[in-house]
Order: C-alpha cells, then structure tokens, then sequence
C-alpha cells in the first residue's frame, strides 16, 4: 500500500504542478544524492606565478594566477562552472572569478568527465593583487550528472 500511495502523492504534484504554472522538483535522496565527483584545487609549484603569494606582487599590479582543478568521476558528469575564490583573512569569502559554462567549453573544448577517469581542467585567471597575499584558494564547481541534477563540490587549497 505504501509504494501506491507515494506513485499517487508524485502523480498529484506533477499533475497539479502543470495546472499552477508552478515548477515540482523531485530531488535524490540518501546515498545517491551524494556528488559522482571528487575534486582537488592546487596552484602548480612549477609555475613562476607562484610568485603572486606575496612575493612579487604589489598592490594593484594585475597578474595570473594558474591553479590546477583536478576531478575524479566516478559516474559521468558535465562540469558547469566553477567559482573560484581568494582569501586573505580580511573578510569572508574574497573576489569570486567566475567561470561559467560556455567559458570552460571554449578553453578545454569538452567539460565532461567520463565515469571512472580523472580529469585536469588549468583555469588561468586575470587577478588583481591586494594588501595582504592571498592565503587560500576556494573553488565552488557545479556538475551535470546524466539524470539532470546538479551537484556543488566545493574545495579548498591553502597557498603558501
């Protein structure tokens, strides 16, 4: 009686949904609503940009700033922007550089994350560099799974 009565109660809402104009959104739960992804963010320790952590970079001078988005898929996903944040410790959350998804298409040609692979996406923003060096990085990635839903991963890196 209890599989009848939640197929009936789905029915009602999207039926009722599609009289009000109003948009019903049944969203995964328990173990499957957990992200297919795992991702990392690092600055590359090669990169003469390095520099812009304190050394080498003065107040107002623009410079960019590579850091290495590492994603390891365990189901097949399509990455929708990323959100990439400084921090200094002077206040909460820092300048967002936001890379959104036709942006990412341009510059790496395929955003999708085949299940069971890992994947290196380089982002190379334009930043400008503050009174205090930058002491963490932030990214804030969205992913498409095949089902339509959205998943955030958010990750953090401290510089050095």
């Amino acid at each position: 009686m209890r599989p009848l009565f939640c197929s009936v109660t789905v029915a009602l809402a999207v039926t009722s949904s599609g009289c009000s104009g109003s948009t019903v959104v049944v969203a995964p739960a328990g173990p499957s609503a957990a992200a297919p992804v795992a991702v990392t963010i690092s600055q590359p320790s090669h990169s003469p940009e390095a520099a812009f952590r304190g050394f080498g970079c003065q107040i107002g001078s623009v410079i960019t700033a590579p850091f290495d988005v590492v994603v390891v898929a365990t189901a097949t996903v399509d990455m929708q922007h990323v959100t990439l944040r400084l921090l200094d410790g002077s206040h909460v959350g820092g300048p967002a550089i936001t890379f959104p998804h036709a942006e990412l298409t341009n510059q790496f040609h395929a955003t999708v994350i085949v299940g069971g692979t890992t994947r290196v996406f380089r982002l190379q923003p334009v930043v400008a560099c503050g009174a205090s060096p930058w002491r963490a990085a932030s990214a804030d990635i969205a992913f498409r799974d095949r089902s339509g839903a959205v998943h955030v991963v958010t990750t953090t890196t401290a510089l050095q």
